[in-house]
């Protein structure tokens, strides 16, 4: 896999003044941006434009019942359309000893709009290990086959973040054991804490990449990686190759990106990715959330595009490559 570049680009204001472990898709021609308020309940709020996420009104879709016990726990939630109902992954643990308690959680919903879909609980998605788990997300592979990524530890008394995969037999239970596909081998990931967390899929045809963060992220030097699916078996640690450089750090003013969700185009050459930065140096966990334009080439090569003006976005599937082109030109 070649080596890619270190990105320097211009990046617009924040579209989220104060957020964090943004997740956003496109359905029917409007945006989604699915959150947490205060770890206490899941939000989802609809733009018809990329830029206008953060302008919008959150609407509640769920929250524990009272006597809950991960109530103010709830971290990085995701919606999925899956199998034609809508579900939502989401870490929590035990409220006052939940960062050493997480695991993930999924929410199940029917409806045609995920903001007013009807969402019940559907119970803990977890492997035979059942260890701390959080940044759940789903891989779909080509063959319509669904394998459940996330972030983990190998023990309660390890704390160093892996990233773990398993199959799926629904969109709820995992099959057999987790299987580790990614650890903190290089220096940019041990800063603070050797970390691989907040995974995502980038798709370009029949080849899968995963986006991660790496290094903790309270610390300055919190950035983005990349592992790239080179077999055919995604349960295969050695079908996977790790880039050896961060696709995405600390630059110019912009403090610690992580945590990214990927907009594709329909021929997936070009994207968006919305991510979160610290407010300034040294505010840890005090985030904006952010855009940055993409290119993308066969590959999976990442090539981060100057953008003066972000576009408007409007009527996203088909006039997303048009305004892409229009409005930012590759780095030459």
């Amino acid at each position: 896999m070649s080596e890619l570049p270190n990105p320097r680009t211009r990046f617009p204001e924040p579209v989220v003044e104060s957020g964090a472990d943004p997740y956003v898709i496109i359905h029917d021609d409007s945006f989604y941006y699915c959150h947490v308020i205060d770890d206490s309940a899941i939000y989802i709020r609809k733009a018809s434009t990329l830029d206008a996420i953060g302008a919008s009104e959150p609407v509640k879709i769920w929250e524990p019942p009272v006597d809950s016990f991960f109530i103010g726990s709830m971290w990085a939630p995701e919606v999925h359309y899956l199998e034609g109902k809508w579900y939502i992954y989401f870490a929590a643990g035990k409220r006052g000893e939940h960062f050493t308690n997480q695991r993930m959680y999924v929410l199940e919903g029917e409806g045609d709009d995920p903001q007013s879909a009807s969402y019940s609980l559907k119970g803990k998605i977890a492997d035979t290990s059942d260890q701390w788990a959080i940044d759940g997300t789903v891989l779909n592979m080509p063959n319509d086959e669904k394998y459940f990524v996330w972030s983990g530890w190998p023990s309660k008394k390890e704390m160093t973040q892996n990233i773990y995969i398993a199959k799926m037999t629904n969109p709820w239970t995992l099959e057999g054991e987790r299987v580790c596909i990614a650890s903190p081998i290089f220096d940019w990931e041990q800063r603070g804490l050797g970390i691989n967390e907040g995974p995502q899929i980038v798709p370009k045809g029949t080849q899968r990449s995963i986006i991660y963060s790496a290094s903790h992220s309270t610390t300055d030097y919190y950035c983005l990686g990349q592992i790239s699916l080179i077999g055919s078996n995604p349960l295969d640690p050695t079908h996977w190759v790790k880039n050896s450089r961060p696709i995405y750090e600390s630059h110019k003013g912009l403090i610690s990106p992580g945590h990214a969700s990927f907009i594709l185009t329909p021929d997936q050459n070009y994207g968006w990715m919305i991510f979160h930065t610290a407010r300034k140096a040294g505010s840890g966990w005090d985030r904006q959330v952010r855009l940055a334009a993409f290119a993308l080439d066969d590959n999976m090569l990442f090539t981060f595009i100057k953008a003066s003006n972000l576009p408007s976005l409007d009527r996203p599937r088909r006039a997303l490559i048009g305004l892409l082109n229009k409005m930012v030109r590759p780095r030459s």
